[in-house]
């Protein structure tokens, strides 16, 4: 999922973009036990609901101001998944990162940019 989905932007070449954003994983860490039911034998227990968690560190860059507009490093998100189905896990961390981003970073910064400009709607970010 990106943000242009969840914003309504339009895709622009690299080269020619307001903003763009660059992330790295720190750390994936999959298999946190979250509920558990008795086993089929006698003194097993069969694990339920598990959890992943990843700490990534994210940066969206201000091309024409030639500037880091929003950083956040060490943000951790985590996903929760029926075993085995870690990957169904790691996606629903995802689309938690994308909406943590937009809601606490990329709108706000979306405004400022918009009042900077004096553009309306969107245009600010997506360079129209």
């Amino acid at each position: 999922m990106r943000l242009q989905g969840r914003l309504g932007l339009r895709h622009r070449p690299r080269r020619m973009p307001t903003l763009w954003s660059a992330g790295r994983g720190l750390a994936i860490r999959a298999g946190y036990s979250l509920t558990f039911q008795p086993g089929a034998q006698q003194g097993t227990v069969s694990v339920t609901r598990r959890r992943v968690q990843l700490t990534l560190n994210v940066e969206i860059y201000d091309q024409k101001q030639s500037r880091i507009a929003v950083q956040r490093t060490g943000m951790v998100v985590d996903g929760e998944y029926a075993p085995p189905q870690e990957a169904q896990g790691r996606k629903l961390a995802l689309n938690k990162l994308v909406s943590d981003i937009v809601r606490r970073s990329a709108i706000p910064m979306v405004n400022r940019l918009r009042n900077e400009s004096g553009k309306g709607g969107w245009a600010a970010w997506c360079g129209c």
